[in-house]
Formats: C-alpha cells, sequence, structure tokens
C-alpha cells in the first residue's frame, strides 16, 4: 500500500467474485474511494475474472489471499463441503491466509469492513486489533428478519451473556455495527441483549444504488414499456420466483400486450416449471423472455424499459434489486417484508402482499395493469423517494463521518442516530 496521506479502507470478503463488485460489498469501498479520497481495497482470494473491477468501480483495489496452508485446503475438500469439518478447516484455513495479508498490510489500514456476525468475522476482527489497535473495525450484519430473531429473542442471563462466541465479539470491540433495516435496527439498539454492551455502536446503514452513474439512463413513464421484471435466483426458496410465474399465467390473458422479463440464474426446478408452460399455455410462454445473467449495462436497461417491479421473496436482509429497480421507476409489488415496507413507504409507494400469497399476488397484479395513472403517479414517486434516501454517496458520507468520529477526527456524532 501506497496511500500517500490518504485514509485507508479495506472489505474482508474472501469469497467476493466479479458480481459483487456492483452490490454493497465492491460499491461501499469504491464510493468511499470515488467521492471521500479513501484508498479502498477489497481483500479476497482470487475467485475468477473481475471485469468489471476497471469498468464500473475505478479506483477500487483487490488484495488477493494466498493459499498459504494447502493442505487444509486439499483436506476440507476431502471430508465434502456439507461437512461440519469441511467448514471448521476451511474457517481455519481462511483465518490463516488473512492473518498473513494482516501482517503485511494491517497497519495501514485505518478501517477494516467485515460482513455478517459470524466467527470468521470475529477472529478476522481480533486479529486486526492485535496487528493494529488503532484502526476502525467495522461489521455489516447484513440480517434478515429470519436470523434477526435469534438476536432479537436472545436470553438475558448470565450463561448466554458468557457464552464464548459472545465474549469473542466483546473482546474484538467493533466500533461500528450496521444494520439495513429500520427494523433489525430497532430491535439490535433497543432489546436485544445479545447487543447490550454495544448499542452506542449500531448504527442504520441501508444499501442503495449509485444515484450519480444511473440517473443519465432513467426513462420517462410514458417512454417506458408494458413489462413486468423480476430478478434473482430463479427456483430458489428465498425468492420465490414460481409465484411471479403463477400470477403472470393467471392474468395474461386479460393483459395481452404485457410482458414479464426474467433476469437470473435458473435452476433445474423452475426450469421445469418453464417447460410445462410452454406445452400448457404457449401463447402465455412466448411473452415471457428470460434473460439468464446478464451483465449490469443490460441489467439496467432491463430496468428502465420495465414498469413493473415483482419480488415476492420469502426473507431478504435488504432487498437491493428492488432498490434498483426503484431508481429507475419501476413499482415494486412485493412480500410484506420489513425491507420493501421500507422501500415503498410501507405500501404507499408500491404494493405489499403477505409472503407466499397468491391470491394477493394475482389480485395486486390484476388491480397494477388496470390503473395506468396510478401506476405512473407511483412510478415517479418511487424513483424520488430512492434517490432522496438510498443514494450511495449520501449513505456513504454518513459512514465516513462515523469512521472520522472513531478515529478521533472532524466527523459529526451520530451515536445518536
Amino acid at each position: 500500500m501506497n496511500s500517500k496521506g490518504k485514509k485507508v479502507f479495506v472489505t474482508f470478503y474472501p469469497v467476493c467474485e466479479d458480481v459483487h463488485l456492483t452490490k454493497d460489498v465492491g460499491m461501499i469501498p469504491y464510493i468511499l474511494h470515488r467521492d471521500f479520497g479513501y484508498d479502498s481495497y477489497l481483500m479476497c482470494y482470487r475467485n475468477g475474472d473481475y471485469s468489471q473491477l476497471e469498468t464500473d468501480v475505478p479506483g477500487l483495489k483487490i488484495i488477493f489471499l494466498q493459499h498459504n496452508v494447502p493442505f487444509l485446503e486439499r483436506l476440507s475438500e476431502r471430508f465434502g463441503s456439507k461437512s461440519s469439518l469441511f467448514g471448521s478447516l476451511r474457517l481455519f484455513s481462511t483465518i490463516i491466509d488473512a492473518a498473513i495479508s494482516l501482517k503485511k498490510h494491517g497497519a495501514e489500514i485505518d478501517a477494516l469492513q467485515v460482513y455478517h456476525l459470524n466467527l470468521e468475522s470475529i477472529l478476522m476482527g481480533l486479529v486486526f486489533r492485535i496487528i493494529n489497535r488503532k484502526g476502525i473495525l467495522y461489521m455489516k450484519l447484513d440480517l434478515d428478519s429470519y436470523s434477526l430473531g435469534f438476536y432479537r429473542d436472545y436470553p438475558a442471563g448470565i450463561i448466554s451473556a458468557l457464552s464464548p462466541r459472545r465474549l469473542l465479539f466483546l473482546l474484538a470491540s467493533f466500533d461500528i455495527i450496521s444494520a439495513e433495516t429500520i427494523e433489525v435496527y430497532s430491535a439490535l439498539k433497543n432489546t436485544s441483549s445479545y447487543f447490550r454492551n454495544n448499542r452506542d455502536r449500531i448504527f442504520l446503514i441501508p444499501n442503495g444504488v449509485d444515484a450519480q452513474r444511473l440517473s443519465p439512463m432513467l426513462r420517462p413513464f410514458r417512454s417506458k414499456e408494458n413489462k413486468i421484471i423480476h430478478v434473482g435466483r430463479m427456483g430458489s426458496r428465498q425468492k420465490a420466483s414460481e409465484l411471479v410465474l403463477e400470477a403472470f399465467s393467471d392474468i395474461s390473458a386479460d393483459f395481452p400486450d404485457w410482458k414479464l422479463t426474467l433476469v437470473g440464474p435458473m435452476d433445474s426446478s423452475f426450469s421445469s416449471l418453464l417447460d410445462d408452460l410452454k406445452i400448457k399455455n404457449p401463447l402465455v410462454s412466448e411473452r415471457i423472455s428470460y434473460q439468464g445473467f446478464i451483465k449490469r449495462d443490460l441489467l439496467y436497461k432491463c430496468y428502465s424499459e420495465a414498469k413493473v417491479m415483482m419480488v415476492p421473496s420469502r426473507y431478504e436482509s435488504f432487498g437491493l434489486v428492488a432498490v434498483e429497480a426503484g431508481i429507475f421507476g419501476n413499482v415494486i409489488l412485493g412480500s410484506d417484508i420489513p425491507p420493501f415496507r421500507e422501500l415503498t413507504d410501507n405500501g404507499r409507494l408500491g404494493y405489499l402482499c403477505p409472503v407466499d400469497s397468491i391470491g394477493c399476488l394475482t389480485k395486486r397484479l390484476r388491480y397494477i395493469l388496470s390503473n395506468s395513472a396510478e401506476l405512473e403517479t407511483k412510478s415517479g414517486l418511487i424513483s424520488e423517494h430512492i434517490m432522496k434516501n438510498y443514494n450511495w454517496s449520501d449513505i456513504c458520507g454518513k459512514l465516513n463521518r462515523l469512521i472520522l468520529l472513531s478515529l478521533g477526527e472532524n466527523g459529526t456524532d451520530l451515536r445518536k442516530t
């Protein structure tokens, strides 16, 4: 590292791939570099090519971890990825590799970011603390509503308070701990006994979009096409993509000029559903376009063309695709779960349905497509809402102030926000 007086920010995410560069993993360090002058790095293994590094996040750099104990890698692979021994060996190997990298670079790092409250992140924090006592440790929780239950209902007794993992977490002494949604933030800040010693270090830092880059790509509602878009891992239980297919099939005969665009990888179970639809209802099938996994510029084009985004997810920590679609004026039809409630201002800027309610999804979709004027109004409102509240520049501005405050430098005191 040769930072020449700049603050150094490093995101530790060992499984980072090219696709992560334009998600929060890559965007937070990138925006801190672009807008706030940080020397920003990702620390990860070399997991394929990183074609977006120069095109989408220019100036962001990568510190590649080396496999310093290859026999552990071979041993863990022998036991299979589903075994607990595999997980333990892989964790041990990763921490050794990271420790060697931190021994070389750690003293120069002003802020180290880790993801998720797991043993890997805690141990990484402890290693960093040993090497650099003055550096800032930042944990991005990325908690969904399922995982929140564990921490919200964590027992308050002495035995729970002294659990080994919690003690290690306290020993690492994270300076900044962030939640992505108001529900998670409020629960951890006000009620969770797990975080009773860290309440003043918990902050609301949502995910966002790069408004500076995307604003020129936005299109007026009336230049959009009659398209519904759904983005995600088709066939995964989390995304509930089968409900999108079913709802569109149910209403398609009454709205022949509307089409459905599917974007993302597809597993065999969902592929079978599409094949069955081709046989049972070929006319509907012809109006469904499957794009697969596509590059960002093509995804943005799909957003700009569409009017409606369907996200019937069973759970999400945040739902980044909904934010991206929202800034393009895609009105959100989604599950009534915390991230989508917040993104739509409790449904005022979109439409919400109970999880797994195909009846509600179908009814709402029919209503949306029947009310073009309301759809146009909400399209403009959701775009403005995302621009105002979920702009990466503003979000990272808050994080920058927290880092400076923790370093004892200039920064507004945000510890009550």
